[in-house]
């Protein structure tokens, strides 16, 4: 039977597969809730740890998903964290801090290992569909401290969203930082800082500061 039609075989059984995916994430001892109920289709979760320390704070996740070693911690009130169907996460981190923030990833995106998504102050990190990013990733809405102005003490460094297009592809070791934005089908080069917005799409992206080094292109995940 191939993929497909287990697929189509689970749809047309639903209710009782759900349930099912629901017994084996609540195995004892498999994942920490932190005393939040996350909504969560046919997906499964191996050795995720959940710490909320807030209200109203909502967890979704859609279907055929897996979580993989991944940490989530919440710390305020009235954030969302919304993976869509077709992720694959990792070890990676969700960090949240103060209200109203949010975490999102489209279908088809992979976390590949070590990945850290912060977001504080009201802002989001948004990835698009069929993203891939490598390992040793950090991605931060804010600078988690204040920068200010000698001698007056007005904020320099408000934190600022962070959105990644469609079938973006980030190597290992990249950092990106509040108020960068990157354009669909972009690939960004291994431990480059991105600190900006980057609106042409079909980029290679790199350099610290990254900028753009060569166009007219585009990626797959299969070698050829």
């Amino acid at each position: 039977m191939n993929k497909q039609k287990i697929i189509e075989m689970i749809d047309n059984h639903r209710k009782i597969f759900r349930v099912a995916f629901a017994m084996v994430n609540r195995i004892p001892f498999n994942n920490s809730w932190g005393g939040i109920k996350p909504d969560i289709g046919l997906s499964l979760l191996k050795g995720c740890k959940i710490v909320n320390r807030g209200a109203n704070n909502r967890i979704v996740i859609g279907d055929y998903s897996r979580l993989i070693n991944c940490t989530i911690t919440i710390s305020g009130s009235n954030n969302t964290i919304y993976i869509d169907n077709r992720c694959v996460c990792n070890h990676a981190s969700f960090w949240i801090e103060d209200d109203n923030n949010s975490i999102r990833l489209g279908e088809h995106t992979a976390l590949c290992g070590a990945i850290q998504l912060a977001a504080i102050e009201g802002t989001e990190i948004e990835i698009g569909k069929d993203c891939l990013l490598s390992s040793k990733i950090d991605i931060r809405t804010g600078d988690s401290h204040s920068l200010i102005q000698q001698g007056t003490k007005n904020r320099l460094n408000y934190s600022a969203s962070v959105k990644i297009g469609n079938h973006v592809w980030i190597g290992t070791g990249v950092t990106v930082l509040k108020g960068t934005s990157i354009a669909d089908n972009c690939m960004v080069g291994a431990a480059s800082l991105l600190c900006k917005q980057y609106s042409n799409p079909n980029c290679v992206i790199a350099g610290v500061p990254a900028k753009k080094v060569k166009g007219n292109i585009d990626w797959m995940a299969e070698r050829i």
